[in-house]
Formats: C-alpha cells, structure tokens, sequence
C-alpha cells in the first residue's frame, strides 16, 4: 500500500497499471464531495443516523431510497461536476480522461446473508464487467471505516488466471434495452436473477491487502486487480462511493494492466462522462 501518489499523472498510471494500490490523505475536493454525497442521503432517508437506518426502515423503504440516491449520483450535474474537481486535483487533464460517475455502496451488517446481495461478495475483477485493462477504480468512504468493513485485495492474482466465468457478460447486451442498468441495481431482485462474473472455483488467495481509512481519503487501484469486499457484521451500515475511470490514450495504446482472464466483451466506455 502506497500513501502518497508521484508527481507525474503518467508515472502514477503506469505505477497502478503494474499493481499498486494507494490510499491517499483526505484532499478538499473529496471532502466536498463525500459531504455532498453525506447530505443527500440524510436528505433521502430523513435521519441522520444513516448508519444504523437498516433498523428503522425495513428492506424495501431502504432499497427504495437508494434506488433514488444512485440516480442521483449518477445523473446530477451537482456530482459529476464535484468528481471532475477531484480528478483535476488529482492530476488528470481534461481532454484526456473519461470517467463513471459516482456509484453508492451500502454494506448492510450480515448482508451476505441475503440471498439478493450474494452477487456483492463474489471475488472479483472490475475488468470481467466489460471494462478495459487500462481502467482504474477510485473509492472514497463517507465515513471512517475500520478493517473488518471494507475489502480485500489480492495481489498476487494480478497476473495469474483466476478460473471464472467471464465470459458470461457482455456488456452491450446487458445494457441493451435498460439505461437504468448502468446506474447499478434498481429493481431489488436482480441479484435473484441476473448472472454476474464470478470466480468459478476457490483458489489460494495469498497476500491479502486490507485497510482502514478515514472519511474522503481516496483508495486507487486498477480494475484487474482480484478483489473481494468483506462480510461484515459489525452492526453499522457502510457507506461508499466509487468511479472508474479511463486514460483515453492510454486506452488506444493497449496500456494497462495484464489481462490473465478477462473474457467478457463490449465495452462500458459508451456510458463514461469525458473530463
């Protein structure tokens, strides 16, 4: 784990593209962001108590109301404005990086138990979901969150082939007909339903890399690292938000991280907003 990012943009890339993983200090512009992101969902839910709302509202009105807060992120200029003030900070130029915007992860005390959310604890790499080798994944938590509540990834499968299944997903035909679909789930039982990749047998992770983090730090690490969140029950709801985003010339290059297993096809760069 890494604590402070290179100076030059290219350096940074090409440092995450081999396998490092930074977790960077609290800047302003994620802190405006987290706290924006922090407002809606008391907005939404009506409590500022949202880490522990899940014993207030039953699974329905809290599914509805993310339902609303993902929309939210994903479409409002308000947040796609505060991203793109943070990625300038970080470094990227505008004209050469295109971006997600801003997904919201809630990770419910016992919720691997719920046979509608298994599909949030499988292994995985970002890149089996139809994004390029070049994408990278920043993560921001809405508040401070100890070991046992975030993930876990794991190195040494950078470069390895984890047996999965891949090539199961191809993204133009799992956005085709549902423009919702790029927002994240919003019909509660999709993970009933949908096949998402996974791996396919169990494998020896080795080094597994944790972290705790304080509220609006910025973890970043490239999509095609295997990764897994933790099932959690610590009694408090975790909340995140995360983007993946794209250098374009990196991307026509063909530069970026190892592909060891990726078989899904299309591509998610259609539904990427440019800096």
């Amino acid at each position: 784990m890494k604590y402070q990012q290179p100076e030059s943009n290219q350096v940074w890339r090409n440092s995450l593209y081999a396998g490092d993983i930074y977790l960077l200090p609290k800047m302003q512009e994620a802190a405006e962001l987290a706290a924006e992101v922090n407002t809606l969902l008391y907005n939404v839910f009506g409590s500022q108590h949202i880490a522990i709302i899940h014993k207030v509202l039953n699974e329905d009105e809290f599914f509805n109301g993310m339902k609303i807060i993902r929309k939210e992120l994903f479409e409002n200029d308000r947040f796609i404005k505060l991203l793109r003030t943070y990625l300038i900070a970080l470094g990227f130029c505008s004209g050469e990086v295109a971006f997600e915007p801003l997904r919201l992860r809630a990770i419910r005390p016992s919720g691997h138990l719920n046979p509608k959310a298994k599909a949030v604890y499988y292994p995985h790499r970002d890149t089996w979901y139809g994004h390029g080798q070049s994408v990278i994944v920043g993560w921001i938590p809405l508040h401070d969150q100890q070991k046992k509540q975030t993930f876990e990834l794991f190195p040494d499968w950078l470069d390895q082939a984890v047996p999965n299944n891949s090539e199961i997903f191809d993204y133009d035909q799992w956005r085709s007909g549902n423009s919702d679909k790029r927002i994240g789930w919003q019909n509660k039982n999709t993970g009933l339903t949908a096949s998402y990749p996974q791996a396919i047998e169990r494998v020896d992770v080795g080094e597994r890399i944790g972290f705790s983090c304080k509220q609006a730090q910025g973890l970043f690490f490239s999509g095609a690292h295997f990764h897994q969140t933790l099932k959690q029950s610590t009694g408090f709801c975790r909340y995140s938000v995360d983007f993946r985003l794209i250098h374009l010339s990196d991307s026509k290059k063909n530069i970026g991280a190892p592909n060891a297993d990726n078989r899904s096809t299309g591509s998610s760069l259609k539904d990427y907003v440019h800096l």
